[in-house]
């Protein structure tokens, strides 16, 4: 007999659960507006290069490539430094490091680069670009010849005053509190840099020739 007794009882519960419910229609169920879903675009290529207030081409992101007037660029590392070494009294500030490969090189620039360089420049060619100051923080007159060697991972050690082929206004004389900007651009032989150490030259008197401060090197890892 037990078993008999079980459904009605069941039956029972269920009726008086929903006994109490009232169905509504689909018509009066209140719809909420859809919202607008954080998308984002499927797509693997770079933004593209801008320019700045003089024309120049700036690359700020591995993988961006364009025509510019050297021939094809294409930024592969870049490390954006923008810390102070202090050689004192000169205070560096080092902006960024950039490792590009470059194509379809024009005449003018593979001249350029033999002249001032010393170097060849093949079908295809790697260089590093490093933007930079030097601050003088003191009245005093001081010789800074700037940037010495920069050491790579991949075996390169480059003589940067020999092998820069980018020209520079900057003078090692400072007269007193002034800044001066600096680049220096250089061939390397492959695109298999991962750190790139900096060693900058030390510090003199203007007019003693007394040394002042100590070379110094800091390293960096491309990106």
């Amino acid at each position: 007999m037990k078993k008999y007794l079980v459904a009605p009882m069941i039956g029972t519960l269920l009726l008086t659960a929903c006994g109490g419910e009232t169905k509504k229609t689909v018509s009066e169920v209140k719809e909420e507006a859809p919202k607008q879903s954080d998308q984002k675009s499927v797509n693997n290529e770079k933004d593209s290069p801008e320019e700045n207030e003089d024309g120049n081409t700036i690359f700020t992101v591995p993988g961006q490539k364009a025509d510019v007037e050297i021939g094809t660029l294409e930024l592969l590392k870049i490390k954006n430094v923008n810390e102070f070494v202090d050689i004192l009294p000169i205070k560096v500030e080092i902006e960024s490091i950039k490792l590009f490969k470059l194509t379809n090189a024009s005449e003018n620039f593979i001249e350029n680069v033999e002249w001032m360089a010393e170097d060849t420049v093949d079908e295809t060619a790697y260089y590093i670009q490093i933007l930079y100051n030097g601050t003088n923080l003191e009245e005093k007159n001081i010789d800074w010849m700037d940037l010495n060697k920069v050491v790579l991972s991949n075996g390169q050690q480059i003589d940067v005053t020999s092998k820069n082929f980018m020209s520079n206004d900057a003078d090692s004389h400072y007269y007193g509190k002034v800044q001066q900007d600096y680049g220096a651009a250089f061939i390397v032989k492959d695109s298999n840099i991962n750190k790139v150490k900096l060693i900058f030259h030390g510090v003199n008197d203007a007019d003693t020739y007394e040394t002042i401060a100590e070379p110094q090197q800091v390293e960096y890892t491309l990106e």
